[in-house]
C-alpha cells in the first residue's frame, strides 16, 4: 500500500504542474472553443490515469518520480522534486527527522508513509460515500418526478434543471417553467448529453476523490465543471440568432434564481456561473480559423510536454553519481550517455568524438582507482577477467559509442569516490599519451548470497532471530542484530592485531570482536552502542542489550 501510495502522490505533483499550466493558458484562449478547455482537462486526467511516461527533452514537467521508493529504507531519506532550491532546503531536514535509528524499532519514514496512506485510503472512503449517499437521497426525492414524455420530468425537488443518470439520463426541470424557457433548457440537457457531459463529471469526481489531498486539482475540478457548462452553451447557441440568444440568456436568468438543495450530488448537473454564462451567451461571436488551429497546437504542446517526464540524468542514477568529467585535450569529447548501477553492477556508455585533424587510438583496457583523502589507490581487479589485445582508432571528425562494465573487470569494495582512466594517444605521436578521467561516487553496496565466504550467529540469545554477522567477499558486511531495530549495519571489515573491525559505511558506527579461532567475541568497549530492550524472558525493569559484551558469535 506504501509504494502505491507514493506513485499517486507523485501522480498528484506531476498533474498538479499540468493543472497549473492549464489554469494560465485559460486566460490567454478566452477566444478559443470552450471544448479546447475541456480538451485540456482531459489531457490532465489522462496524466493522472498513466502511471508511466515516456522521457522526453520537451517535458516541463521537473521530476516524475518526486518522493522515491526508496525514502522507505534509505539511510538518509531525501525527494528529487528537480528543482535545487527545493531540495537543498528539505532534504537537509528530511534526512535529519526521517533517518533510522539503530535504537529505534521502527523506521521513521516507514511510519510517516504508512500513516498518510491510511488517512489517504480514509478520504477517498469519505469522497466515494459521501457521492453514493447524495446520490441516493437525490434518487429517493424524485421518486415522486411526473414523467412528461420521453426522458423529461418534472420534480418538486428539481429547483433549477439538471441531467441525472449514467445509463440512462433523464432530464429534471422544476414546475411552471415557461415554454420558451423550457425549450431552451431543454437545448441545454439534451447537449450535455450527446457530449456525455453526464458520465464525464462522475468519472472526474472519482478522479478527485483519488486524488483529494491536492488542492490544486479541487481548483482544476471546480473549473472543469465550469468549463463544460460553458462548452454545452456554446453548443446550443452557435445556430442561434440574436433574439434566440436574449431568450436563452432570460432561461439561463430565471433558472439561476432558485438554488438546488441537493447540489452537491456530484451526478446532478444544476446550473451555476449564470452571470459569466450569460456573458458568454451574449457576446459570443464565431472563433476565427487561426485561433482555431492556435489552441489545437497549444493542447499538442501542453500533452507533448506534461504527458511525458524528463530525461533521466546520465551523470546521476540511483545509488551513483557522476562528479566530473575530463578528457586532457579540447579536440576529444567523452559524452557520458548512461551512467548505471544497481548495488552490484557498474557501468558507463559514453560517446568518443574525434574533433581533430589527426586519428586518435584508445584500447579496451581502462583503470579504475579509489579516491581517498591519501589520493588514489587502483582497485583489485577480478581474477577471472582479462582484457583483449584490441586498438580501436577514430578517424578525424569520427564518432562512436562504447559500454564499459566496471565491475566485470575491477572490484568496488565499498561506497565512495572511484576514478575511471583510460588513456588514448594520436597516431601521429604515440609516445605521448592523454588520460580521459571520469570520477563517480557509489552511495551503497548490494549482497548477493553467492558472495557469502562466513557467517556467525549469537546462538545464546534469547531473540527469536538472533543477532547474525555476515562476512561477504571484498571485506564486505552485514550485521543484523535485532529485529527490533529499524537500523541495519552495513560496511567493510579490516582484521587488525587478532581482531576484526566492522566500520559501517555511513561511518557512524563501529563493532568490533576478537577472532578466536572459528569464533567471534564481541568487544562492547571498542564498539558502538547496541540497543537495549526488555525481552519477555527476562526482568522487564533492567533492559538488556542484544549483543552483550563478550557475546561469541559462531
Amino acid at each position: 500500500m506504501d509504494t502505491v501510495f507514493l506513485k499517486v502522490f507523485n501522480l498528484s505533483i506531476a498533474a498538479g504542474w499540468l493543472a497549473i499550466a492549464v489554469i494560465v493558458l485559460r486566460l490567454f484562449l478566452k477566444r478559443a472553443p470552450k471544448t479546447v478547455m475541456c480538451f485540456m482537462w482531459a489531457i490532465v486526467a489522462a496524466r493522472l490515469l498513466l502511471p508511466f511516461s515516456a522521457e522526453s527533452a520537451l517535458s516541463l514537467i521537473p521530476s516524475f518520480d518526486t518522493v522515491p521508493d526508496s525514502i522507505l529504507y534509505a539511510a538518509s531519506p531525501s525527494i528529487n522534486s528537480g528543482i535545487e532550491i527545493i531540495d537543498n532546503t528539505i532534504n537537509p531536514s528530511l534526512s535529519q527527522s526521517l533517518a533510522p535509528n539503530p535504537a529505534a524499532s521502527i523506521n521513521p519514514a516507514q511510519v510517516l508513509v504508512f500513516i498518510t496512506s491510511v488517512i489517504w485510503l480514509v478520504g477517498i472512503a469519505v469522497m466515494m460515500i459521501y457521492m453514493l449517499i447524495s446520490c441516493i437521497i437525490l434518487r429517493r426525492k424524485l421518486r415522486t418526478a411526473t414523467h412528461l414524455y420521453d426522458n423529461i420530468y418534472e420534480s418538486e425537488y428539481a429547483l433549477t434543471p439538471f441531467v441525472f443518470g449514467l445509463f440512462r439520463p433523464r432530464i429534471y426541470l422544476p414546475y411552471n417553467l415557461n415554454e420558451n424557457d423550457k425549450t431552451c433548457v431543454l437545448l441545454h440537457e439534451n447537449a450535455h448529453i450527446l457530449r456525455h457531459d453526464h458520465i464525464l463529471k462522475p468519472f472526474a469526481f472519482i478522479l478527485l476523490a483519488v486524488y483529494w489531498f491536492n488542492p490544486i486539482l479541487w481548483l482544476s475540478y471546480i473549473m472543469f465543471c465550469r468549463d463544460i457548462e460553458f462548452a454545452c452553451d456554446e453548443k446550443v447557441i452557435k445556430t442561434m440568432n440574436n433574439t434566440e440568444r436574449k431568450d436563452y440568456s432570460s432561461a439561463l436568468l430565471g433558472c439561476s434564481i432558485n438554488k438546488m438543495k441537493v447540489s452537491a450530488c456530484p451526478l446532478a448537473f444544476g446550473e451555476g456561473g449564470i452571470k459569466h454564462r450569460i456573458k458568454n451567451v451574449i457576446n459570443y461571436k464565431k472563433p476565427a480559423l487561426w485561433i482555431i488551429l492556435i489552441s489545437a497546437a497549444v493542447c499538442a504542446v501542453l500533452a507533448l510536454c506534461f504527458l511525458t517526464s524528463p530525461e533521466t540524468d546520465a551523470s546521476k542514477t540511483d545509488g551513483m553519481k557522476v562528479l566530473q568529467v575530463d578528457t586532457g585535450h579540447d579536440d576529444v569529447k567523452f559524452s557520458l550517455k548512461e551512467a548505471s548501477y544497481d548495488g552490484i553492477n557498474a557501468a558507463l556508455k559514453a560517446k568518443w568524438k574525434n574533433s581533430s585533424k589527426r586519428s586518435i587510438e584508445f584500447g579496451e583496457n581502462y583503470e579504475i582507482f579509489k579516491i581517498s583523502e591519501q589520493g588514489l589507490e587502483k582497485c583489485q581487479m577480478n581474477d577471472n577477467m582479462a582484457w583483449n589485445d584490441i586498438l580501436i582508432s577514430l578517424l578525424p571528425g569520427g564518432h562512436g559509442e562504447y559500454t564499459y562494465n566496471i565491475t566485470d573487470y575491477y572490484i568496488l569494495s565499498s561506497p565512495g569516490k572511484y576514478r575511471f582512466e583510460i588513456n588514448y594517444n594520436f597516431d601521429d605521436d604515440k609516445n605521448t599519451k592523454y588520460s580521459v578521467t571520469v570520477d563517480f561516487e557509489i552511495y551503497y553496496i548490494s549482497f548477493s548470497d553467492k558472495d557469502i565466504q562466513k557467517t556467525y550467529v549469537y546462538k545464546e540469545s534469547s531473540d527469536i532471530m538472533p543477532p547474525t554477522l555476515t562476512l561477504y567477499e571484498n571485506n564486505r558486511f552485514s550485521f543484523f542484530y535485532s529485529s527490533l531495530s529499524s537500523y541495519y549495519p552495513i560496511g567493510s571489515y579490516t582484521k587488525e592485531n587478532g581482531k576484526l573491525i566492522c566500520k559501517t559505511d555511513d561511518n557512524n558506527y563501529t563493532y568490533a570482536f576478537t577472532i578466536d579461532n572459528d569464533r567471534l567475541i564481541f568487544i562492547e568497549s571498542e564498539s558502538a552502542e547496541i540497543p537495549k530492550w526488555n525481552y519477555s524472558s527476562g526482568d522487564k525493569n533492567s533492559p538488556q542489550s542484544c549483543v552483550p559484551d563478550g557475546a561469541v558469535f559462531y
